[in-house]
């Protein structure tokens, strides 16, 4: 099976873009079920209620869509370093967007690096939308909330670039899994994160690290301390 990850919250304001995606899965499997037939997508951690009182809300929509029953939702919310090994043994990764044009996902930096094929769905207003182009990281479909049904087209032909990049990067995976064996204590053989690694622009994608953050930071407190300095000396006459 080819697994498709999504962590984070979900909620009404992801409706859109969440019909959008489900809408065109269905419309590509009806034409090519086969295709179709091993895609699994998952969402987890969608809800920050407490366990027994969330509720669920990917799953309504894939059902009015037709795809129910290719997608789970887990509202439990997951440990960080969990989610993080979890990207990096999905065959591929969705960032679900807002109707919201200011919304940009926090999850991106991660999911950059954990360099698995990926599709994001973004209002066409997002900030997100340039850092994610800019940085070439995998297929962006965005929408504007008014008429979401305009970007049918562009979702469909980014599904078909995602399937197939995500059955490369499984294929490779599991025949390195075969000539590896096991693990010696027993694990499955395979970390699918070293296989059909993304051409990431890392040039582009440096800007956002802690390293170039915190050197951003000291150049603001040199400036401040510098400029404190030279207020203080023209004070002193």
């Amino acid at each position: 099976n080819q697994h498709w990850l999504y962590v984070g919250r979900a909620g009404d304001d992801m409706a859109a873009a969440l019909h959008l995606l489900f809408s065109a899965i269905e419309a590509q499997r009806a034409g090519n079920p086969d295709e179709w037939r091993k895609t699994r997508l998952h969402f987890v951690g969608t809800s920050y209620a407490p366990e027994g009182r969330a509720a669920k809300t990917v799953e309504p929509i894939a059902e009015r869509c037709g795809v129910a029953d290719m997608v789970d939702e887990r509202t439990s919310r997951v440990p960080y370093f969990e989610a993080l090994q979890t990207l990096k043994e999905a065959d591929a990764l969705l960032v679900i967007g807002s109707d919201s044009p200011s919304y940009s996902a926090s999850k991106l930096y991660p999911y950059m690096l954990a360099r698995r094929p990926m599709l994001s769905v973004l209002h066409e207003q997002s900030p997100a939308v340039e850092i994610l182009r800019k940085c070439r990281a995998g297929e962006v479909v965005t929408f504007d909330p008014a008429n979401v049904e305009a970007s049918a087209g562009a979702m469909r032909s980014a599904l078909e670039t995602l399937r197939r990049s995500a059955l490369r990067t499984s294929q490779r995976s599991l025949r390195e899994a075969v000539r590896r064996g096991p693990e010696p204590d027993g694990r499955a053989a395979g970390d699918a994160s070293q296989f059909a690694l993304p051409a990431l622009n890392w040039d582009e994608f440096k800007q956002y690290t802690a390293r170039e953050m915190t050197r951003r930071m000291c150049e603001v407190f040199d400036r401040a301390i510098s400029l404190g300095a030279t207020m203080k000396q023209s004070t002193d006459f």
